[in-house]
């Protein structure tokens, strides 16, 4: 028994050692991110962006090709809902994407729910990008301007910062790629599904509490805040991408804000996927999964590269 509480006394310093070094580690990791260094990039992984009280979730991806001076953004929003999703959905593009010579991000943002909206959501994209741009800086980089791209609620978060609160961070907004995203939350497609899940949804997306359908037309100026639509006439270049056979975004969406940008001579290249639904997984739309990846390609070289 002596021989056993020796061998502990011994060991245990050690172990509390262990465990405090362990502390120490996941502590660093918190504050700086999961440094990965190739001979192509450095990707950053996790790295805290906010001091908001509601920080947790404020944390983003990033990847930094090799070399200096100016570069373009491609910053990554997810989807989910607006109530789930998460930043490393785009770690394979995030890393593709910066060959291209332009440093890539993705973001997590806090979702919806009755203390925060999507107009908060906006805040946190404008101190992610400014974030972004002290970090380049640090690598002697001059990011010069950004395009945002998401899927379904991350397209809809796309176009409406960049088509609205552009100027508020310190990288300017050039372009948008936009897939299965709606953009129009007035639209009627979305009343006749509305049960009481979707009015707590629509309610936490737009700021609004409402609880019925009389109520939710109440709220229909701050439904129309929330909907790129209505900034078509500030908009940016956008590419559309969405699915004839969605039956959880209104494909009427996206159609309606291409006529509404070229009314307003704003670049905008529209793909429907006539096989696909929401997700964009239908069977024979690959030549057009193609086609509109490569014209995401060409944005990068016209809007980042110049």
């Amino acid at each position: 028994m002596k021989r056993i509480l020796s061998k502990l006394k011994k060991t245990i310093p050690y172990c509390i050692l262990g465990v405090i070094v362990i502390f120490l580690t996941i502590t660093l990791i918190n504050i700086y991110g999961f440094k990965k260094k190739t001979d192509d990039y450095l990707y950053i992984k996790s790295i805290p962006y906010s001091s908001h009280i509601y920080s947790k979730r404020n944390k983003m991806d990033i990847c930094i090709p090799n070399g200096t001076g100016d570069m373009g953004l491609v910053l990554y929003i997810h989807g989910g809902a607006w109530v789930a999703g998460s930043k490393d959905a785009y770690e394979n593009d995030l890393k593709s994407i910066s060959q291209q010579g332009c440093i890539t991000a993705s973001m997590n943002y806090h979702y919806v729910s009755n203390k925060h909206n999507v107009f908060d959501i906006e805040d946190e994209i404008t101190e992610c990008l400014n974030k972004i741009y002290e970090i380049a800086k640090k690598h002697n980089i001059n990011i010069t301007s950004a395009i945002l791209s998401g899927g379904s609620a991350g397209a809809h978060l796309s176009m409406l910062y960049a088509y609205s609160r552009t100027n508020e961070s310190k990288i300017p907004i050039k372009a948008v790629y936009a897939l299965y995203g709606p953009t129009d939350l007035t639209n009627k497609f979305y009343e006749s599904p509305l049960s009481d899940k979707y009015y707590d949804l629509f309610s936490w997306v737009c700021g609004k509490k409402f609880t019925n359908k009389t109520e939710y037309l109440d709220a229909y100026d701050n439904l129309q805040k929330a909907s790129p639509f209505f900034y078509s006439s500030s908009a940016v270049p956008t590419i559309l991408v969405f699915g004839s056979n969605d039956i959880v975004i209104d494909r009427m969406d996206n159609i309606n804000l291409a006529n509404e940008l070229i009314n307003n001579s704003i670049p905008v290249t529209s793909f429907e996927m006539p096989n696909s639904g929401h997700g964009l997984t239908g069977e024979g739309d690959e030549e057009l999964a193609n086609e509109h990846y490569n014209t995401f390609i060409n944005y990068i070289d016209n809007y980042l590269k110049k």
